[in-house]
C-alpha cells in the first residue's frame, strides 16, 4: 500500500473465482486485473487481463 493516494502512484489489482459443480469434482475460474506494461521510453502504461479456465479435482 505504499504510496497509496500520492499523485503519479502505480498500483495492481487481482481477483479470482470459482465455481464448482458435478460435487466439487468441476469447477470454472475466472481471473481479471490490472497490470504495467513498459513502453520503449521506461515509462508504464496501464492495462488489464481477464482469464478463464475449467479444472478437474480427482481426490482419492
Amino acid at each position: 500500500a505504499a504510496g497509496m493516494g500520492a499523485p503519479g502512484a502505480r498500483y495492481l489489482v487481482s481477483s479470482e473465482a470459482r465455481w464448482r459443480f458435478l460435487g466439487g469434482n468441476l469447477y470454472a475460474v475466472g481471473q481479471g486485473g490490472t497490470l504495467l506494461f513498459p513502453e520503449t521510453e521506461g515509462r508504464l502504461r496501464p492495462g488489464a487481463f481477464a482469464v478463464v479456465g475449467l479444472g478437474v479435482d480427482n481426490v482419492r
